[in-house]
């Protein structure tokens, strides 16, 4: 496991660079699906949820090697992970009333697992990809939540505008991180600040969905 001291500034900067790509394009790929009746929200869940699953799994091969290491935290941290597993894997929902009864139980679960991570920084190293990971779940199952809800589903100008605002402050969040690299205590929990508002344009964008 790298430590903090070793990680590159410029590497984490573009990983982190790259993943919000990906989750800015993957959010307006599901909003422009629906709004073009091309895709259900059934679906999307099972997808969505499939595809936290895969890294979750992986999360928990990383726990369950430090458990071998004598590393006690990880047993809790497994644990979490092991409830979250459960929680993405209940089946497929057709009603919204179902959909947000497992909606509520993945959230909970989310905080219970960022809990446990919090209380151990031994492993605040993976602290990064699970927010970034589970923040992109949390706007995807806000998109699902609105087409449970709507039956019409439309591209607004307000939506493209508030994108082009991410890309914006991604980019602005991305430029602080360096300036305060050094300065940092913890190079993987000390920009939440930034990363926080890149996240309210993201959700601003996805409430002008209706």
């Amino acid at each position: 496991m790298k430590t903090q001291e070793t990680v590159n500034p410029i590497g984490f900067k573009e990983k982190l660079s790259i993943t919000l790509k990906k989750t800015q394009q993957e959010l307006e790929d599901m909003a422009l699906q629906f709004s073009l009746g091309k895709a259900e929200a059934a679906d999307k869940f099972e997808e969505s949820k499939k595809e936290f699953r895969a890294k979750v799994q992986e999360w928990k091969r990383i726990y369950q090697e430090q458990k071998t290491k004598g590393t006690e935290s990880a047993e809790k941290v497994i644990v979490t992970l092991e409830e979250l597993q459960l929680q993405l894997s209940l089946g497929k929902v057709e009603a919204k009333e179902y959909f947000e009864k497992q909606k509520k139980a993945i959230l909970h679960s989310i905080d219970e697992f960022e809990k446990e991570l919090k209380a151990n920084p031994t492993m605040n190293e993976w602290m990064s990809e699970f927010k970034t990971e589970s923040e992109k779940l949390k706007l995807k199952l806000e998109i699902l939540q609105l087409k449970y809800e709507l039956k019409k589903f439309r591209i607004t100008d307000e939506f493209k505008s508030a994108m082009k605002d991410v890309k914006i402050d991604a980019e602005k969040a991305l430029n602080k991180m360096g300036d305060k690299w050094d300065d940092t205590k913890s190079k993987y929990t000390d920009f939440n600040d930034e990363m926080s508002h890149v996240y309210k344009h993201f959700n601003k964008a996805i409430k002008s969905l209706f």
